[in-house]
């Protein structure tokens, strides 16, 4: 469970790009985690344990009538709830309606890295897999590997990163060049 919030406040500082300034931005951030409701109880973590709505600046409450509550709501009722984490997330896979996506980069990121790269354009869904248009050539990802771009306007589309050596460093040895002693002179 640690992990889990932790990976969730890097979420968010990455989502604020705190980058090196993160100490600056972790206050806020644990604001919106504390007062954001939860998925499955509609209920935040503040309201669960203070028993009624939290104030938040900038943000007026709603009480149950409809009208303004200035911190005299009734408690919070958490809903009983028998889901499992498995079956609050099935309904999430359902079809890719999207024109753009991002795609979830691999291997080891830096702590605070962005963790998809993109967008870029697709060009068709299937039940496991995603066509799109990554730079100039086509690729094929997997759904799991992919997010939707949920932006309201057209985005750019964004450029592979560079693989392989950085330009001027392949090819020719232009440093130094070493001679193995027992060697006839040969330049290795």
């Amino acid at each position: 469970m640690i992990e889990r919030i932790h990976r969730q406040i890097k979420d968010a500082l990455r989502a604020r790009q705190a980058g090196a300034a993160w100490e600056d931005h972790l206050p806020w951030v644990l604001l919106g985690v504390r007062t954001a409701p939860k998925d499955e109880s509609s209920v935040s973590a503040a309201e669960a344990t203070l028993g009624q709505l939290v104030s938040v600046p900038g943000q007026p409450h709603v009480g149950a009538a409809g009208g303004l509550c200035p911190g005299t709501c009734p408690p919070a009722v958490l809903p009983a709830s028998t889901r499992t984490y498995a079956e609050a997330v099935k309904g999430l896979a359902g079809t890719l309606e999207a024109d753009w996506v991002y795609i979830r980069k691999g291997g080891a990121l830096k702590p605070l890295e962005d963790k998809y790269e993109g967008p870029f354009r697709v060009l068709s869904t299937g039940p496991k897999v995603v066509r799109l248009l990554r730079g100039d050539q086509e690729e094929t990802v997997s759904r799991d590997r992919v997010k939707p771009h949920q932006g309201g306007a057209t985005p750019m589309a964004a450029q592979p990163r560079r693989r392989g050596r950085p330009p001027g460093t392949g090819g020719s040895c232009s440093g130094p060049q070493a001679v193995l002693p027992g060697d006839q002179g040969e330049v290795v």
